[in-house]
């Protein structure tokens, strides 16, 4: 039985197991809507077989009367070399069926950075050849632009796709998602944007890119996600203390999904 001395008993109890439930499912909820949190980077959640970073090493010239050039050994077999002359650079793969394919293109930075990566990016058993290089160093901020080129052999020619990348890095810009083989490109660029109640300010923008049928697409299970640039989050890109960024500066509860609104 229940007394009117009980009801304002229950009537608390209920209340509060009401809120408990409200708040555990906007807890489960949230974690939910951030999905990427559970990313990783290719190279620890999958096997070498997968996705591999290859070793430069000095060589000498690939041609006679070219600088000397960074080679390094493909899994496939053949090579990568890398050749920097005054503000050109010029990235030759040879060894491999159709024949060698050369990439030229500027480079005006104060270090020389290539990175050479095998992996089965679709998860199709196919090895694709990964290089990405920077090109150029912006003052100020110093954005770093690099170019990512994607490289197949054929039977009798080469599929390529490009992606231009800012401030990539190694391993955080290649990224896995959970219970999946694939290797995506998380491409990165510095945006101006606005916020409600915020004047307008440079935000880091991060797409996932998924390699599909030979070209890199946005995933839609992905948000596109911005993280406004804060003093803090200056300091912690100066710092480079991030290990895998910069997937791992969007972990912060800071970085949001973009959702496109007309400023006031």
């Amino acid at each position: 039985m229940t007394t009117a001395f009980h009801q304002p008993i229950l009537a608390i109890r209920q209340a509060t197991l009401f809120a408990i439930a409200v708040l555990g499912s906007h807890s489960v909820a949230h974690g939910q809507s951030r999905p990427w949190l559970n990313d990783r980077p290719c190279s620890t959640a999958l096997p070498a077989s997968a996705f591999r970073l290859d070793t430069l090493h000095p060589s000498p010239p690939p041609r006679p009367g070219w600088p000397a050039a960074s080679c390094a050994t493909l899994h496939l077999g053949g090579t990568v070399c890398a050749s920097d002359s005054e503000n050109s650079r010029t990235i030759r793969v040879a060894g491999l069926r159709p024949g060698p394919i050369e990439i030229s293109g500027y480079v005006y930075a104060p270090f020389d950075s290539v990175q050479v990566i095998e992996a089965d990016l679709g998860a199709d058993n196919t090895q694709e050849i990964i290089v990405a290089a920077v090109h150029e160093v912006g003052t100020g901020l110093g954005i770093e632009y690099w170019t990512v080129y994607t490289l197949v052999p054929g039977l009798t020619e080469w599929s390529r796709d490009t992606v231009e990348v800012q401030d990539y890095a190694f391993p955080g810009s290649w990224v896995a998602t959970p219970g999946e083989r694939r290797c995506n490109l998380l491409r990165t660029e510095w945006v101006w944007g606005w916020e409600p109640g915020r004047q307008g300010g440079l935000y880091l923008q991060a797409t996932w890119l998924a390699y599909d049928d030979g070209r890199f697409v946005p995933r839609i299970d992905r948000p596109v996600l911005r993280r406004r640039l804060l003093d803090y989050f200056e300091r912690l890109r100066g710092q480079r203390v991030t290990p895998d960024a910069p997937l791992g500066w969007f972990r912060s509860p800071l970085a949001l999904p973009f959702v496109p609104t007309r400023h006031p």
